[in-house]
C-alpha cells in the first residue's frame, strides 16, 4: 500500500513539482516504503528543498530581535496536533514547565477542533493563536511581529504542517522536533532535537539540520 502511494505521489510530482502538499505526502509515504534508506529519504528531502524551499528564500530578511541576554527568550511552537494526539501528549509535559521569567511562549495551532487536552495546553501558555487557514505570508509576518526568537516545528511532513512558513525564515533560529522522524530538508531549519535512538550518530549526515541531542528526548 505504501509503495503504491509513493509511486502515485511521485507521478503527481512529475506532473506538478511545485505542489508542497504532494511533496509532504510523498515524503511521509516514503518513510514506510519497502527498501527505503536514510540516504534515499535524504535525497528526496533535498529535492523538496530545491523545488519548494529555495524559491522562498527571497522572503528571507534581517530579523529585528534584540540581542539582549537579560531579556526572556520568545519561543514559538507550531503544530496541527495540539489535542489528543501523540504530539499533544508530549507537549503536555513541556509547555507548563517553561520558566516564565526566562521564556515567553507563543503557540500557533494549525487546527480548528479542540478537545480537553487542547484546553489544558491552552491554559498552560500566555499566548495561543489559531492559524488554520492563515496565508503563509501573513503567518510568517505575524511570527516576526511577535518577535519570536526560536520557532519550533512539531509536524515535519505530516498532515496540516506549515513547513512553507518555516521556509520563509520568520524567526532567527528554527528547530524541528517531535512530529516527524526524518529531516525536513529545508535550509531554513537550523537544527533538530533528537536522541541516540531517533538519530544514530552514523546517520547525522542524512539530516540538513544540525542535530541537538538530549537524553531520551522522546
Amino acid at each position: 500500500l505504501h509503495d503504491a502511494a509513493a509511486k502515485a505521489y511521485r507521478r503527481a510530482l512529475d506532473l506538478d513539482p511545485a505542489q508542497a502538499g504532494y511533496w509532504n505526502n510523498f515524503l511521509l509515504s516514503s518513510q514506510y516504503a519497502e527498501g527505503v534508506t536514510a540516504a534515499s529519504l535524504f535525497a528526496l528531502s533535498r529535492e523538496f528543498e530545491s523545488r519548494i524551499g529555495a524559491p522562498l528564500r527571497k522572503s528571507w530578511k534581517a530579523h529585528a530581535n534584540r540581542p539582549d541576554p537579560d531579556r526572556p527568550l520568545r519561543i514559538g511552537y507550531v503544530s496541527p496536533d495540539l489535542k489528543r494526539h501523540p504530539v499533544g501528549y508530549f507537549l503536555s509535559g513541556v509547555l507548563p514547565n517553561h520558566d516564565p521569567g526566562q521564556f515567553k511562549i507563543h503557540v500557533y495551532s494549525n487546527h480548528l477542533k479542540e478537545d480537553d487536552l487542547t484546553l489544558r495546553l491552552k491554559d498552560s501558555v500566555p499566548a495561543w493563536t489559531v492559524v488554520c487557514g492563515m496565508d503563509d505570508k501573513v503567518l510568517a509576518q505575524r511570527i516576526r511581529d511577535d518577535g519570536i526568537d526560536i520557532l519550533v516545528d512539531l509536524a515535519g511532513h505530516t498532515a496540516n504542517n506549515r513547513l512553507t512558513v518555516f521556509a520563509r525564515k520568520p524567526a532567527p533560529l528554527q528547530l524541528a522536533w517531535c512530529g516527524y522522524v526524518g529531516t525536513t530538508g529545508l535550509e531554513a531549519m537550523d537544527a533538530i532535537i533528537a536522541d541516540r535512538h531517533h538519530i544514530p550518530s552514523d546517520e547525522e549526515s542524512f539530516y540538513v539540520e544540525r542535530v541537538i541531542r538530549l537524553p531520551d528526548s522522546w
